[in-house]
């Protein structure tokens, strides 16, 4: 691919894919390990760390994942720019020189 066809926002979009896949990934996981060693049936101190480390990293793969998009953004945001086009001209004049100028 040259890197003029390359398309700042596919950067973006393949973050935000692995953000959502992580903390998918992580609530999946962590859901089976919760009821599968029975932590819903224990109330107790167990219980309020498994969730605290659970939130904890989630937080932890948000943040991540959110600064690469955020340095993605500026990245495009503070790009050099290609010069506008000239305006288009109005009330039907024609492109090209001017009358010269009179003749003193």
């Amino acid at each position: 691919m040259q890197w003029s066809q390359w398309n700042p926002m596919t950067t973006i979009t393949r973050h935000l894919t692995v953000l959502i896949v992580a903390i998918g990934a992580l609530d999946l996981v962590g859901a089976t390990v919760f009821y599968h060693y029975h932590l819903d049936q224990h109330p107790g101190t167990n219980q309020q760390i498994y969730v605290g480390v659970w939130t904890v990293l989630s937080a932890l793969i948000a943040v991540i994942q959110l600064r690469k998009i955020r340095k993605e953004r500026l990245a495009i945001i503070r790009a050099p720019r290609p010069p506008a086009p000239p305006p288009a001209q109005s009330g039907g004049e024609q492109p090209g020189p001017k009358d010269p100028p009179p003749a003193a």
